[in-house]
């Protein structure tokens, strides 16, 4: 008799701590909202219980979600959207709803671009030898042969279109006319660094680099206008093979047929047409 009265306690007992344990669980619903205030869908929500593992769902198109039976006890909510940040709420025992928040997230990027362009160095209009640009007291600005042929320069007026402070007029239809910052001038042409005076339209195709000085400096370079000189290197025969040919077209019958051929004959002498 006595083992069957604690038989019927134990399970009296036992049956009485069911209804505490479901006392502790509860339900836990929600909303996801971006800062403007819209219903964020498919958001993902995660649950974090301790000593259990996560459970995840998602928000439906009104940005409700729900979790059943959530225990009591220690416990966090993750909320996480694309292009988002992403938002942890803890819980206490008493909270049954949440409404969460999610801001724009910062969107950064790096983006390294790497280029080369052939920037010269050296110049020989002012010195009349082979001098560093740095060590010539004027602005120079030199227009190497790769970008003429980047862009498809053809004369001096296209090259100056490049030149800072530098700009092209009409010269009358016949001739070209740069302006050096301001000073329209017709006498500032140097031709490997003699002085070039023909008023007529100069061609490009046989041009190494144009340099093109800026501000007035008798000293350097002699009789000119106010504004500065443009001085063309033409291109010398030189000890490599060169063969090039350079075919154009374009609208109003424009037609251009170049070639540039350097060859090498013997030791000492080399020529280039």
């Amino acid at each position: 008799m006595r083992y069957l009265k604690l038989f019927t306690l134990c399970l009296t007992l036992g049956f009485a701590a069911l209804p505490l344990r479901a006392a502790q669980e509860h339900s836990l619903s929600g909303m996801v909202f971006d800062s403007a205030g819209q219903a964020i869908a498919k958001a993902r929500v995660i649950l974090h219980v301790r000593a259990q593992a996560d459970r995840e769902t998602r928000s439906d198109e009104t940005g409700k979600f729900i979790f059943d039976r959530v225990p009591a006890g220690a416990a966090s909510v993750e909320v996480i959207a694309e292009n988002l940040k992403p938002v942890t709420m803890r819980l206490d025992a008493a909270r049954s709803e949440l409404i969460v928040v999610l801001d724009t997230a910062t969107l950064s990027e790096e983006i390294t671009v790497r280029g080369m362009r052939p920037i010269p160095t050296r110049s020989a209009t002012a010195t009349k030898t082979d001098t560093p640009l740095r060590d010539v007291p004027q602005a120079v600005t030199v227009i190497s042969r790769e970008v003429m042929a980047q862009q498809t320069m053809r004369s001096i007026g296209d090259v100056v279109r490049y030149v800072p402070g530098i700009g092209i007029a009409q010269g009358e239809g016949n001739r070209d006319t740069p302006v050096f910052r301001g000073n329209s001038s017709t006498s500032d042409f140097f031709v490997d660094g003699v002085r070039d005076d023909v008023q007529y339209f100069r061609d490009i195709y046989n041009v190494e680099r144009v340099e093109a000085l800026k501000g007035p400096n008798a000293m350097i370079f002699g009789r000119g206008g106010a504004g500065g000189v443009l001085n063309r290197v033409t291109r010398q025969a030189e000890w490599k093979p060169v063969r090039e040919l350079t075919l154009q077209g374009a609208s109003w019958n424009d037609r251009r047929l170049t070639g540039d051929f350097n060859q090498t004959i013997g030791d000492d002498i080399a020529a280039r047409v």
